[in-house]
């Protein structure tokens, strides 16, 4: 009889940026579906369409441009959360309990480099009800992210603990 252990079957670095990318547009497209519930002031659109509004542009290559931006830097840092979390083993993020908190740091991160500069670029950072809700609709995110990421990256590895394993000969 001889034992065995089982160990935690590395995820690729491919296969983690394409989970990443995953739950980045998933997470993007939901966030750009929030943003309709709290549009900008003076322009009546999404916080992301309103910088092409305040540069002139109007209908729908606004919101076409703003789509596209809000859709790129979901991707990027999709990947940026997967290139991360597939490097660091301690940051466990194929674990839902810890994927989804480290997905919420990347909300945040998202809404200090996209969220805040699209406000303050179109109306100002002097609506905080709006900066608020632009946080929130960056957690969210963030938390689509990090669970999209951790769920199917947990049924891609076995289990982080040792479990010990009986074969017969």
């Amino acid at each position: 009889m001889e034992i065995r252990s089982n160990t935690v079957t590395p995820l690729r670095w491919s296969s983690s940026v394409l989970l990443g990318l995953l739950g980045g547009l998933i997470g993007s497209l939901i966030m750009g579906a929030l943003g309709y519930l709290a549009p900008a002031p003076k322009f009546d659109s999404p916080f992301y369409v309103a910088p092409f509004m305040a540069v002139g542009l109007r209908g729908a290559p606004a919101y076409a441009a703003g789509w596209v931006l809000n859709i790129v830097v979901g991707l990027i840092l999709g990947a940026a959360y997967a290139a991360v979390a597939s490097g660091v083993k301690r940051m466990s993020a194929h674990r839902p309990s810890r994927g989804i908190p480290w997905g919420l740091g990347v909300g945040v991160v998202g809404w200090l480099v996209y969220g805040l500069p699209a406000i303050s670029s179109s109306v100002g950072l002097g609506h905080p009800v709006l900066v608020g809700l632009v946080l929130v609709f960056s957690l969210v995110y963030g938390a689509l992210l990090g669970a999209i990421y951790s769920t199917i990256a947990s049924r891609m590895v076995s289990t982080s603990r040792e479990r010990p394993q009986t074969i017969s000969s």
